[in-house]
């Protein structure tokens, strides 16, 4: 009866060593992934405020372009102006916006006549029917928005990816005049992003709520690449948090963009180093549990 109630309470010190031990795994674990979870929310909040200040600059000038009223009266009596003479009065407005507001391009298109001015003279007439590129402007005056985002190539500088702000010039009357804006480059918003990637080891991205990538460090993922393993939402606080295939992912929605920005981070697991320790230690107790309980029972025998 002894012999099985010894045999009883070396079992139950053993079980009770071990949950101890699992159990000091199990709270490394959670002290991880609360590490993880302030870590990369932090990350999403600098790299949104960094962003978003970059690209609200443009939004800004735009729709303030947009209500110009030299830019209105000029929409208004183009037809008053030779070719030549609207191409210059159009060119100088837009190379002295550009200059002012370090952008890639500043462009006007009027609706009257289709005409695309640039900084740099008349760029094109657009030809939304029979040119699929000049698709995006019938496209931008169908959402009837005062203002949107559009990311494409630019013609005019080698076709290089860039973030276009395309903002709707009116009259009084609210009737469309044309569409105006200026280009940001996409390598300089790269540029930013990099910096969060190699610093933090995550990966960022921009994405449209399609799930398209809109801004990414690799230019073969822009408006190319779709993200599925997302969770969408306009919530106050902005997050959603997602564990999948041992990745943390911070989802955030940015309004004045209308994309959603996406930090994917790598869970950081428990190491081998901060494990063997603990197993380490619980072996030793069993095993000189074990070793004491055996030279215990063979001191009775050789007693007895």
């Amino acid at each position: 009866m002894k012999k099985n109630r010894k045999i009883f309470l070396a079992v139950f010190f053993i079980c009770t060593i071990l949950i101890s031990s699992f159990a000091s795994i199990y709270g490394v674990s959670q002290r991880k992934q609360q590490c993880n979870e302030k870590e990369y929310s932090i990350i999403s909040t600098s790299v949104y405020e960094v962003v978003n200040n970059e690209i609200s600059k443009p939004i800004f000038t735009s729709v303030t372009m947009s209500n110009d009223l030299f830019l209105i009266d000029f929409l208004q009596n183009e037809d008053g102006y030779t070719e030549e003479q609207a191409i210059d009065l159009m060119s100088e407005y837009l190379t002295r916006l550009k200059d002012a507001t370090h952008a890639q391009t500043a462009f006007v298109v009027s609706d009257n006549t289709r005409r695309y001015y640039s900084y740099d003279g008349l760029n094109k007439v657009i030809d939304t029917k029979n040119d699929e590129h000049d698709s995006w402007y019938s496209i931008f005056v169908n959402t009837r928005k005062d203002y949107d985002l559009d990311v494409d190539i630019d013609q005019m500088n080698s076709d290089s990816w860039t973030v276009f702000v395309n903002a709707r010039i009116k009259d009084n009357n609210g009737n469309l005049l044309g569409v105006c804006g200026l280009g940001l480059s996409m390598e300089e918003l790269q540029n930013l992003l990099k910096e969060y990637e190699e610093k933090y080891d995550v990966k960022v991205d921009f994405i449209n709520s399609e799930g398209l990538v809109q801004l990414d460090t690799d230019m073969v993922n822009i408006e190319n690449a779709y993200l599925h393993d997302v969770q969408y939402g306009k919530e106050k606080d902005g997050y959603s948090y997602v564990n999948s295939d041992g990745e943390y992912l911070v989802m955030r929605y940015v309004d004045n963009l209308n994309w959603y920005l996406v930090i994917h981070g790598k869970l950081d697991k428990i190491s081998i180093q901060e494990v063997l320790p603990v197993i380490v230690g619980a072996l030793i107790i069993i095993l000189a549990n074990i070793l004491a309980f055996w030279i215990t029972g063979r001191k009775k025998n050789n007693t007895k």
